[in-house]
């Protein structure tokens, strides 16, 4: 009966304001409450697909994921947020994370494009400046 009511709030709360359930899913990521900023972002992709918030949902979906260690969901997530938007104000972020998923599963050449990829196009983020000392890191230990 509980699971009813809550999926009944979800969708209540999707159709009064996409903002405003986005700024839940903020919220709930900052207050490290995973479980329920997943479920709102989930439901609001599916009930708001086109939303112009959607590459941000994207995004926090791929954090929530990385937090569990699920790192092909990130991945995905991460993926999806740049297909969404190009221009993504999270996209050197999202560049260095998947550089990042692509080192840990062996894939050295192509977190190494991605890299590569990332210092061309963001070459004075923050990013760009952590992937080159990852790529080091990640070298050093030969991996």
């Amino acid at each position: 009966k509980n699971r009813g009511n809550q999926n009944n709030i979800l969708r209540v709360g999707l159709d009064a304001d996409v903002d405003a359930t986005y700024r839940r899913i903020v919220e709930a990521v900052s207050d490290r409450n995973y479980a329920f900023a997943e479920k709102q972002a989930l439901a609001l992709l599916e009930a708001k697909p086109t939303a112009s918030v959607m590459a941000m949902v994207q995004f926090w979906l791929g954090e929530i994921r990385m937090v569990y260690g699920d790192h092909t969901m990130a991945k995905e997530y991460y993926q999806n947020a740049l297909s969404v938007a190009q221009d993504h104000p999270k996209a050197p972020d999202i560049m260095l994370k998947l550089a990042v998923i692509a080192f840990e599963h062996g894939e050295t050449a192509e977190a190494d494009t991605i890299i590569a990829k990332l210092m061309k196009s963001h070459p004075k983020s923050t990013a760009a400046h952590l992937a080159a000392t990852t790529q080091k890191k990640y070298k050093a230990v030969g991996r």
